[in-house]
């Protein structure tokens, strides 16, 4: 199969900060560091990615659910990290399916059939279940920031100190993920990951209670 390659560099640099802390995916840090620093995206990096036990599957699931051959689309990749509308095409039955088929899932299954194929929905739902998050659940999740200066960034009225911030200027707004830059976020991308995150924490607190 032909990947997309803009998606491919996209879902590496959102996947590398929360891998390079050893939290989830195959033990391959210096390689997808090496890959995102020279902007590399080939089968090699593919073949990686493919190994994330939660996202490669939430990543097939939209894109079946769009009736797109190819999971690393860049609107599919966009989806799962962001959010977009093509969340919106994954059915309940579909995802309670795709919950069942998943060890780490299938228990509560039935508690979350009505959610949706989501980053930030998994971290402060499902991921809490069967993981202590503690004070790291806002690491965790993707967040909007702008850039004020070289390694600062306002994120929700705070100023953190990032990584990756060469490539960007004052006032652009970008994607955080455990402290690292994964991209700039256009006005839509910024409404769409504003949407998508309430909706999930209004899940958590409607089911978890919290």
């Amino acid at each position: 199969m032909e990947y997309d390659r803009r998606g491919v560099e996209l879902c590496a640099r959102f996947a590398f900060p929360p891998n390079r802390l050893h939290y989830c995916g195959p033990e391959k840090q210096t390689d997808l560091a090496g890959y995102i620093t020279h902007s590399v995206a080939d089968q090699g990096l593919v073949e990686i990615l493919q190994k994330f036990e939660t996202l490669y599957p939430y990543l097939k699931l939209i894109a079946s659910a769009n009736n797109i051959k190819d999971p690393f689309d860049t609107r599919v990749v966009k989806a799962y990290w962001i959010g977009n509308n093509f969340l919106d095409a994954v059915t309940p039955r579909a995802f309670h399916l795709h919950l069942k088929d998943n060890k780490k899932t299938k228990n509560m299954a039935d508690m979350f059939a009505m959610g949706f194929p989501y980053h930030t929905f998994h971290v402060v739902n499902m991921y809490a279940m069967y993981s202590d998050l503690g004070d790291t659940v806002d690491q965790c999740r993707i967040r909007a920031g702008k850039i004020v200066t070289s390694g600062t960034v306002i994120v929700g009225g705070t100023t953190i100190a990032v990584s990756s911030i060469a490539s960007y200027e004052a006032g652009d707004m970008v994607a955080i993920h455990w402290g690292h830059i994964c991209t700039k976020l256009s006005q839509t991308d910024v409404k769409n990951l504003d949407f998508y995150t309430k909706k999930s924490f209004a899940y958590a607190k409607n089911i978890l209670g919290r």
